[in-house]
This record gives C-alpha cells, sequence and structure tokens, in this order.
C-alpha cells in the first residue's frame, strides 16, 4: 500500500512572496529588491491600514516621506525613505544598496540627483 503525502502549497499570497525574496543571493537585476520593498510596504500596510483604502495609505506615506524632504520639486530623498522604513520597523528587511538598485532602475533621474519622484516611489506602496 502506498502512503499518500499531501501535495505541498507553492503559492500562499504574500507569504510566497516574502519567503521568496528572503534569498540571500544577489542579482544583477534589481527585481527581487524590489518586491522586497513592495512586500514591505504590503505587510505595514494589511497590519496598520486594513480598514483604510490603499489611496489613503500610498497618501499618508508620501506626505510622510515629504515631511522633511529639503526639495523643493516635490522629489523624495533615499534618507526619507530609510527614515519611513526605520519607523515602521522595516529598516533590517532591505539594505541601502538593494533600495538604491530599486530607485536607480525606477528614475533614471535618481543616479545624478539622489531623489525620486512621488510618481515612481508610489508604485510600490
Amino acid at each position: 500500500m502506498i502512503a499518500q503525502r499531501p501535495v505541498p502549497i507553492l503559492f500562499r499570497g504574500m507569504n510566497y512572496m516574502r519567503r521568496a525574496t528572503h534569498s540571500s543571493s544577489r542579482t544583477m537585476s534589481s527585481e527581487p529588491a524590489a518586491q522586497k520593498l513592495k512586500c514591505i510596504f504590503e505587510d505595514y500596510r494589511q497590519q496598520n491600514y486594513s480598514d483604510e483604502l490603499p489611496s489613503r495609505f500610498k497618501k499618508q506615506m508620501i506626505q510622510a516621506m515629504l515631511r522633511r524632504s529639503q526639495r523643493a520639486d516635490g522629489r523624495i530623498l533615499i534618507q526619507e525613505i530609510e527614515r519611513v522604513l526605520d519607523n515602521i520597523g522595516a529598516s533590517d528587511r532591505v539594505t541601502k544598496s538593494e533600495l538604491e538598485d530599486v530607485l536607480i532602475e525606477a528614475d533614471q533621474e535618481y543616479a545624478a540627483e539622489g531623489a525620486v519622484s512621488v510618481q515612481r516611489i508610489s508604485e510600490y506602496l
């Protein structure tokens, strides 16, 4: 008689993405880092903004990033993104180099100016 084993579930929503992006191997593409950043913000939104619309969450996160920004053009500095990640308790889940890779790929002007547009950062919220 052959014993039947349960078939493992390979996809369980955000948990699968979290496990897939926590690998320590580095690749040339910043896609795993981008997924990791999206997962960080999505986890925080689900835990703290579950009763709110996702658009309200995006608005409040962007306002928090712009609040102390020294730029008048509405672009967000990487230090402000790092500060928000630290405030939500996720600074240990993404490195500065991963964050820079994501922002450079998202906004080509970031490499020259050290800031990213609000539209680009909202894609990760």
